[in-house]
């Protein structure tokens, strides 16, 4: 059986429906796929500011303290208190911001969240952060009930080594 012809003002409008709707498909494919990418390297980002947090960090003045972040997990002592946290940072938030889940601490701070500030400058971590429950710092200063400042510089581990080794000899 023949086909009919199809040609005419009908099949033509047909035909420009048809390319509208496969050119609308395909654009958004393309849309979906772009923020696929998009997300892909906003979840980067976190994860490389976790590995530059990575380690141990030192303070000594005016609050004595040492922070070891290892990926999500914060273990930190201050002022002879020890706390464990979950971290969640946003490095490109501004200033960046990370969040302390505090899991293990003192009874009043456990399931509560420390919110912070932070930078990385001149090879220190400078940290801002709020009493567990108080709101997020705006600047990096110590505030009176509120927030308390730390520049941390990074724990060298050959100076580690050193100290023990100093220590035995003397024992």
């Amino acid at each position: 059986m023949p086909l009919p012809n199809r040609t005419g003002p009908r099949a033509s409008a047909l035909a420009t429906v048809m390319f509208a709707a496969t050119a609308a498909a395909l654009g958004a494919v393309m849309l979906l796929s772009a923020c696929a990418g998009s997300a892909r390297a906003d979840d980067r980002a976190p994860a490389k500011a976790l590995k530059e947090l990575k380690g141990t960090w030192i303070s000594d003045d005016p609050i004595e303290s040492k922070w070891t972040f290892e990926g999500e997990t914060l273990k930190a002592s201050v002022n002879g208190m020890d706390y464990t946290c979950k971290v969640k940072v946003d490095p490109k938030a501004s200033p960046a911001t990370i969040d302390f889940q505090i899991d293990e601490g003192p009874e009043e701070a456990r399931g509560m969240t420390s919110k912070c500030i932070y930078k990385l400058e001149d090879g220190k971590l400078i940290l801002c952060v709020a009493m567990p429950g108080k709101d997020r710092p705006k600047e990096f200063e110590t505030v009176e009930e509120e927030s308390f400042l730390f520049e941390l510089t990074k724990e060298n581990p050959g100076d580690k080594d050193k100290d023990t080794k100093k220590q035995e000899k003397k024992d």
